[in-house]
């Protein structure tokens, strides 16, 4: 059960090669088409795919709760793939959704305009012009869906556990690479605690869902932590005390939950914001 997260610049990798490599590693590529497919599968609106998926929401899209139903229909996705066997995930943060599974290779793809430009022209049958728009269009929109989502930059390298100039190997060379690298994070003792963090993740997921999706109860900023005996821990954010003794209660009848640690801070101040002179 492998892992490997491609974070890439456009053009820097091929359609082809993620085929070739997936083949080689016999791994399921979470792509735009299979995202979208799985995401709109577990019940997320084809709205909020088109609204948020890798670029940086439009000026009233990144006021809206949705972007937090996105990323909660996106993480559940990458967990319940990343569960299910080897899986190959293009952009999406996935660097950061998946961080610290041990079996999880972190790669960012990169390479010089001129070559990226080549690449896009023969792929896509573009004139230079139009490769060139593309080109960057593509690379500010995942900066742009990293650094809203994410508040982290893109092209920091120490988010990566490896950055690859791709012009300077054959696509051979580079799948020799990326599956050597792989190789080595997929030993029995890490893919056994693989699984068990991928539980407990899969479990604070499953009440995460069921406290903003299926209870729609107010929380903001949530997030929900889950240990090895099912202990579950809530933090967030609600304007309430009742919002915060209904998510309490709603989690400990998720199966799977032993106990409940509620840490959802009250807010007051978002019932009665201060008013300026």
């Amino acid at each position: 059960m492998s892992i490997l997260t491609i974070a890439r610049e456009h053009g820097a990798w091929t359609a082809k090669a993620a085929e070739c490599l997936a083949q080689r590693l016999q791994a399921t590529i979470l792509n735009k088409e299979e995202l979208e497919r799985r995401l709109l599968e577990a019940g997320m609106k084809s709205k909020l795919f088109r609204q948020y998926d890798e670029r940086k929401p439009g000026f009233l899209s990144a006021f809206s709760a949705d972007q937090d139903i996105y990323l909660l229909y996106l993480k559940g996705v990458l967990l319940q793939a990343a569960s299910q066997g080897n899986v190959i995930v293009l952009g999406r943060g996935a660097h950061l959704l998946l961080k610290g599974l041990p079996n999880c290779l972190r790669v960012r793809l990169v390479a010089p305009l001129e070559y990226r430009l080549r690449n896009v022209q023969e792929e896509y049958g573009y004139d230079q012009e139009t490769a060139n728009r593309l080109i960057h269009k593509c690379d500010a929109d995942r900066a742009g869906f990293l650094h809203f989502h994410f508040n982290e930059e893109w092209a920091d390298a120490s988010l990566y556990d490896l950055t690859i100039n791709t012009s300077t190997l054959s696509q051979e060379q580079l799948l020799d690479l990326l599956a050597s690298q792989l190789s080595c994070r997929v030993t029995p003792p890490q893919e056994e605690e693989a699984r068990r963090l991928l539980g407990n993740r899969l479990l604070a997921q499953k009440v995460a869902t069921a406290l903003l999706v299926e209870q729609k109860i107010s929380l903001a900023f949530l997030d929900v932590l889950a240990d090895d005996q099912g202990r579950i821990t809530l933090l967030g954010a609600t304007t309430t005390a009742v919002a915060a003794h209904q998510a309490a209660e709603a989690a400990r009848h998720i199966p799977g939950v032993t106990e409940v640690v509620n840490q959802i801070r009250v807010a007051m101040e978002m019932v009665h914001p201060p008013h300026h002179l």
